[in-house]
């Protein structure tokens, strides 16, 4: 081959990798922000995720993200190995939970590079329908009962003479089913809930109250 020739063949070969090289260069400025960050920067979960409890099993998980346009939601009976997952671009989303006992709930954000942040601490829901029964057969006695429940450590009984249960008094058995009895005035009308709860780690975890329920002492 002539040099001539050769000569030519090298400059091409010049001129296609600085082509090529520019458009990386071209790439990789896309993906940087004018201070030199990415633009799709990993999504974290900057705060844990939290539960506000509601009555009937509503719960409303809530959290907050950084770098993300989506946040899945998983939550399972507590000890069951299968989760069910939701998706959403909220940072809260509404939960509906059987009255089966305790939930473990946690959140993961989603970046718009579909990368996806670590799990969140995990937080549980403690969800179980009580409906307890009262009985007024003694004299300035109200007894307050439930039947044993699996699942269940103990239960807060609230009682008042107020409607709006204002200055109720608390009493808490600890214990899987309440029979109660408590000493009030003849004659009065109480307002009585029942609250169960369940104990996970050290940490109490109070399921929906009862409805309040008017009882009149004898």
């Amino acid at each position: 081959m002539e040099m001539k020739n050769i000569k030519r063949l090298l400059a091409l070969c010049l001129a296609v990798v600085m082509i090529v090289a520019s458009s990386m260069a071209v790439m990789a400025a896309d993906n940087k922000s004018p201070g030199g960050g990415d633009v799709d920067p990993d999504p974290v979960i900057v705060s844990r995720s939290s539960t506000v409890n509601g009555w009937n099993g509503k719960t409303t998980v809530k959290y907050t993200g950084k770098n993300a346009v989506q946040y899945q939601i998983q939550y399972r009976a507590s000890g069951r190995s299968g989760w069910v997952t939701k998706t959403t671009t909220s940072t809260s989303y509404p939960l509906t939970l059987k009255h089966n006992g305790l939930y473990d709930i946690r959140v993961r954000a989603i970046g718009k590079n579909g990368k996806k942040s670590a799990w969140s601490t995990m937080h549980y829901r403690y969800v179980r329908a009580v409906k307890p029964t009262y009985s007024t057969a003694t004299t300035k006695t109200i007894r307050v009962k439930t039947p044993k429940t699996s699942g269940v450590t103990g239960y807060a009984i609230y009682y008042s003479t107020s409607k709006n249960m204002s200055n109720a008094k608390k009493i808490l058995v600890k214990k899987n089913y309440t029979n109660k009895p408590i000493s009030v005035v003849k004659g009065k009308t109480y307002y009585i809930k029942v609250v169960p709860y369940a104990v996970k780690n050290g940490k109490t975890y109070w399921g929906a109250s009862s409805a309040v329920t008017a009882v009149k002492a004898k």
